[in-house]
């Protein structure tokens, strides 16, 4: 109801700001208020927008045979979908402070969402021991303080998120939204305080947290084991104490180790030097099979981390396979509908942990869910909750001009 509030809102404070714009008053002349079942249908429209992919909005509602779409038109007229994506909005303007204030909240346009999954996804899941720490970026190029660029990234320009998960099923435990450093003070130590508040509610559990080199270092290691959780990670060289009396050169699958108290650290060298640091490992060296069929040595830190990071790879394909294609110059809107694949996904972890079944496809999970939410809107207007039947009309048309005798040539008896 919140998003049925703040849109019908949004849309009534844009028409008192444009008595001079009269194509822009125009549309707003057209608009009603929207409904709760209106807003779920258009959300499960734009979801299922990610399973039938065309290159623009606005195909969904082509006459072309080979694009259209009737259940796109039996739900909503195109004007209608695009005034809804034009209005839809979550929180109300006029409360937001100016930048200028101190308490300033560059992501108020889509607190109540992030308040409310903040609270909603650790809350329906207790996660195995094992969990990782991801970087994503959503990708946008709307002009907004706190875009960031990552060139090690496929996704360059966006907004960067944090998110801790399992490492086993890669289910979303928490996020967070970087938007720049707070107040005029540099931000020291950020990787530390992002893991810090990420497992703020997971520490003291005896968890072991798996993350990369961006986060790796034996200060941050030190504090988390001290509040009852392990860490493993692949480690910068020149991270502050971290050891710097390692050999210069070591033979392809040799290691060694350096420890201090209940932390070791690794060199292993591959096809390069590979440092890692870890509190819940030893000097411990296995020999594995290469891919290339031969044998080699390797540190059991580096195979563990290899084998949980894993999922790693496997969240961010749950993400792409069928992710949102929100092509809006509005970050927010963006925000919000990378929040809802992460739902989606989290759902879709959930759904498998209970119903164990093996075979159930990851595409099958959000088509029952925008059947799920256009179901009331078609239920309102006494139609049947399946509109599979409904044939296109412009196939119709086209069947009856080229049938025979109305569009191809006919011949006359010969004359006698």
């Amino acid at each position: 109801m919140k998003i049925v509030e703040e849109t019908n809102r949004f849309a009534h404070q844009q028409g008192d700001h444009l008595n001079n714009d009269v194509r822009k008053k125009r549309r707003l002349l057209k608009y009603s208020d929207v409904t709760l079942e209106e807003i779920l249908a258009f959300i499960g429209l734009t979801i299922s927008l990610g399973i039938t992919c065309l290159p623009s909005v606005t195909d969904y509602w082509s006459t072309t045979p080979s694009l259209h779409f009737p259940w796109f038109s039996s739900i909503f007229s195109r004007e209608k979908f695009l005034t809804i994506a034009r209005f839809f909005h979550f929180n109300d303007n006029t409360n937001n402070l100016p930048k200028t204030n101190p308490k300033h909240d560059k992501l108020f346009k889509v607190r109540p969402v992030l308040d409310h999954l903040l609270t909603a996804f650790p809350a329906h899941y207790n996660p195995s021991r094992e969990l990782f720490i991801d970087e994503q970026m959503l990708g946008t190029k709307g002009r907004i303080s706190f875009k960031q660029y990552l060139p090690s990234k496929p996704t360059k320009w966006g907004i960067k998120l944090w998110v801790p998960a399992e490492a086993v099923t890669g289910y979303c435990l928490n996020f967070r939204i970087y938007s720049g450093k707070e107040g005029s003070a540099p931000s020291k130590n950020l990787a530390s305080t992002v893991v810090m508040t990420l497992m703020e509610k997971y520490l003291g559990r005896g968890h072991s947290l798996f993350t990369d080199n961006f986060y790796t270092s034996p200060t941050l290691f030190d504090k988390l084991l001290s509040l009852g959780t392990y860490a493993c990670g692949t480690c910068r060289k020149d991270r502050a104490h971290f050891p710097d009396m390692f050999p210069g050169k070591l033979k392809r699958g040799e290691s060694q180790f350096f420890s201090c108290g209940s932390m070791t650290a690794v060199k292993w060298t591959d096809k390069k030097d590979v440092y890692a640091l870890s509190t819940m490992h030893n000097a411990t060296v296995k020999e594995v099979t290469r891919r290339q069929g031969d044998m080699t040595n390797k540190p059991q830190i580096i195979l563990d981390y290899n084998k949980f990071m894993e999922v790693v790879d496997l969240n961010d394909q749950f993400l792409s396979f069928y992710s949102i294609p929100c092509k809006n110059v509005k970050w927010y809107k963006k925000l919000f509908f990378r929040l809802v694949d992460l739902s989606i996904v989290n759902s879709f972890i959930l759904f498998n942990q209970v119903t164990k079944n093996s075979k159930y496809k990851q595409k099958d999970f959000p088509l029952q869910l925008v059947e799920s939410l256009v179901k009331p809107l078609i239920e309102s207007r006494g139609g049947p909750s399946c509109l599979s039947s409904i044939r296109s009309p412009v196939l119709v048309d086209a069947q009856e001009r080229f049938s025979p005798g109305k569009h191809f040539p006919a011949f006359a008896e010969e004359k006698k």
